[in-house]
């Protein structure tokens, strides 16, 4: 048991909490089901607790290293549950017509919010009248163009981020984010794991209860009252998509942030020259975002036309190091001819 227990935290604790903790749950409850003695009977809490006083160290540590193993198989399929909840379904004729409900809830929604802020802004500028467009202004953030609103509103919450993040400074958010992550400072990026974390865990927690109430279900179709297990599992996955949606708008901020304190870095990491004022950065940053989408076409347009994209690039000048040097003579040291 303790192999696997080593074995677990040598795989970080993004994957001990977050990958792990998930699937631990959803693994509990399926076997609590079993060894309680469903599907064949009714769950019988006496029998489980009897297997449960039966399971020796030997089986334990079997149970602990299949469940390892199964949350490591599964854990690449976990941005796949994440783009489930999103709404990002495909462009099928079936998964549109399943998203159409959905979508134009939010455009309605989107809509309503945008006609309040619009009557709101012509309001007297009291304290109640702020604090009204502050909370309408804070609710559209959360929200993209209408022509692109998601079917959820975690969907619509990250891609409004997506959209967001870094737009303001002419920086596509999608391509620059893997890139402005590694030159974030400590701190920042510190901060940004750990909101990510909180809304990964959230959310696999989601899934993980709506297939524990759907294995419920299955299990416990023929016994009557029984059936209020998967009622309390999709309520703990309900429970679990706010407090998804809730990190995932403190996400979204710290995403906002690192643009802001970290973008710098980013073009001194480049060897790019930092601009002089918000315009020419916009124009910068506009077109590294283009070259990093797809540089070849940028260079093939250069080489043929002269004309397109070319950066020019600063590189810094390292001074010379002198700790290897040998000590200079001293001018106050009297020769040694005396």
């Amino acid at each position: 048991m303790s192999n696997v227990i080593t074995a677990a935290k040598e795989l970080g604790p993004r994957f001990r909490f977050v990958g792990l903790l998930p699937i631990a749950c959803l693994g509990a409850i399926t076997l609590a089901l079993v060894w309680s003695g469903a599907p064949g009977h009714a769950p019988d809490l006496s029998r489980l607790a009897r297997r449960v006083d039966d399971v020796g160290a030997v089986e334990a540590m079997i149970w602990a290293a299949g469940l390892l193993i199964f949350a490591l198989v599964v854990e690449p399929l976990q941005g796949s549950a994440v783009r489930l909840l999103s709404g990002r379904w495909g462009t099928s004729m079936v998964a549109l017509a399943i998203a159409a409900p959905g979508r134009a809830w939010h455009r309605w929604r989107l809509d309503r919010l945008q006609q309040r802020s619009a009557r709101i802004a012509g309001e007297s500028l009291d304290s109640a009248a702020m604090e009204r467009r502050q909370a309408a202004a804070a609710l559209l953030r959360y929200y993209p163009p209408a022509a692109r609103v998601l079917p959820t509103l975690l969907g619509n919450i990250l891609l409004a981020a997506e959209i967001r993040g870094g737009v303001r400074y002419g920086l596509d958010t999608a391509v620059l984010w893997p890139r402005l992550y590694h030159v974030l400072p400590d701190r920042v990026a510190g901060t940004v794991n750990d909101l990510r974390n909180q809304f990964d865990l959230a959310a696999r927690f989601c899934t993980a209860f709506i297939t524990a109430a759907a294995v419920c279900t299955v299990i416990l179709a023929p016994y009557g009252w029984w059936l209020s297990v998967p009622v309390l599992m999709l309520f703990l996955a309900a429970l679990s998509y706010r407090s998804a949606t809730a990190a995932a708008k403190a996400y979204t901020i710290g995403v906002e942030t690192a643009f802001d304190l970290g973008r710098f870095a980013l073009l001194r990491a480049l060897h790019l020259p930092l601009p002089t004022d918000l315009l020419a950065e916009v124009r910068a940053n506009q077109q590294l975002s283009v070259f990093l989408l797809d540089g070849n076409q940028a260079l093939f347009r250069l080489r043929e036309t002269g004309s397109g994209i070319n950066f020019v690039y600063e590189h810094p000048v390292e001074e010379p190091s002198t700790c290897n040097l040998p000590n200079p003579p001293n001018p106050q040291a009297p020769s040694q001819g005396g």
